[in-house]
């Protein structure tokens, strides 16, 4: 079995083009093709990831620059700059792309109409009124930008521009010289995420801010030894979750491991909420057959200290746990992306998301329920 790249999860090629892009910076110049921008209001940030992939591949199919909007945390209840976890330049490598604040502070005087677009209102006595900014996260994520909008308009088409007809006829519907600027309550993509769109994640690349304080961890911490990655979802709001999956076959990211069992297989408990002895026995048998790897970082949603009681005492002293208690999960996503080998919950978009992470460098990811028939097709 093969394992991480300490190195990183970014190709070379990609390295060298980002260095080069670098050198490249100017003043931005106003796109005739139009913008398009919107809010990634659903749910935490793993879903949030999983529909930012979507809208890219979504601006690029009608042309448009992507407006990078902030990420929405519901930790501090704030708006994060995207270029404050991710390089906006790598995203230019896909397709023409511009942060908010550039977009803002260039051409915000230039965006005098500023129309709503969505699919349909949530109140369905407001036919024609997309209430943009009605209720949280929409509310808040508009009035930290500064944005009020003028009117609305309803969309009727698909958003699946994978189709060339839908994407002329976006094309058609809505060109530039009338819609300059796309503003879209939600974000032009599906979730569960298409499974076109996990090769997009190559471009989002950490930032500085993010890479170094996650290098700094593995350099100094944990004295750059090998090491399991392990994700567990155990809190309560996920134990609900699960029991109102089981037995189905596509809930949340479940596809990731399951779209190639047969149709039969759905989630159960051992894939989506997997009790601690099963836990332990599957990380005890990892560590049977990786015998240069004698540490463990842990990404969790409950109390960190009860996590590390238990795997201390089941997993013995020849066995450092190490883990980060603090309310910036980009960083475990960062250590999770650059284990040796990791474990992660097929359900959830947070393991997802460093599942496409890995797919797109090549490194191996398993997840709880599958380890050993994983293990032994890959040995």
């Amino acid at each position: 079995m093969e394992g991480g790249s300490r190195g990183g999860s970014v190709p070379l090629l990609l390295l060298f083009l980002l260095s080069f892009s670098c050198l490249c910076s100017c003043t931005p110049v106003w796109d005739d093709n139009g913008y398009l921008v919107f809010c990634p209001c659903m749910g935490r940030f793993g879903n949030q990831a999983a529909h930012y992939l979507g809208a890219m591949a979504f601006a690029k199919d009608i042309n448009r620059t992507l407006v990078l909007p902030p990420w929405r945390t519901y930790v501090r209840q704030r708006n994060v700059p995207f270029e404050e976890w991710f390089r906006p330049e790598a995203v230019t490598l896909y397709h023409r792309a511009i942060t908010m604040a550039e977009f803002m502070t260039h051409f915000g005087d230039k965006w005098t109409e500023r129309i709503g677009y969505c699919y349909k209102p949530y109140n369905p006595d407001a036919a024609k009124d997309c209430q943009m900014k009605n209720g949280n996260p929409f509310g808040p994520f508009w009035n930290e930008l500064g944005v009020n909008f003028t009117k609305s308009e309803i969309i009727t088409l698909s958003y699946d521009t994978s189709h060339p007809q839908i994407k002329q006829q976006w094309l058609e519907r809505y060109p530039s010289s009338e819609h300059p600027v796309i503003a879209m309550k939600g974000a032009p993509a599906s979730f569960p995420m298409k499974k076109h769109h996990r090769r997009l994640q190559r471009y989002l690349v950490w930032s500085e801010y993010i890479a170094s304080r996650g290098n700094e961890f593995i350099n100094n911490t944990m004295k750059n030894s090998k090491y399991i990655g392990i994700h567990l979802r155990m809190g309560s709001d996920w134990q609900i979750a699960c029991s109102r999956g089981k037995g189905v076959r596509s809930f949340f990211e479940s596809l990731q491991c399951l779209e190639e069992e047969p149709e039969e297989v759905t989630v159960d408990d051992s894939i989506c909420i997997p009790k601690m002895e099963d836990i332990i026995a599957d990380i005890k048998y990892v560590l049977s057959i990786t015998t240069d790897v004698k540490s463990i970082y842990i990404a969790t949603d409950v109390q960190h200290s009860n996590i590390l009681k238990d795997f201390n005492t089941q997993l013995g002293q020849g066995v450092k746990i190490y883990s980060l208690n603090q309310d910036l999960p980009q960083l475990d996503l960062y250590l999770l992306g650059r284990s040796d080998y990791f474990i992660g919950n097929c359900v959830s978009s947070f393991t997802a998301f460093v599942k496409r992470e890995r797919d797109v460098a090549g490194l191996h990811s398993s997840f709880w329920g599958r380890i050993r028939t994983q293990l032994k097709d890959e040995l």
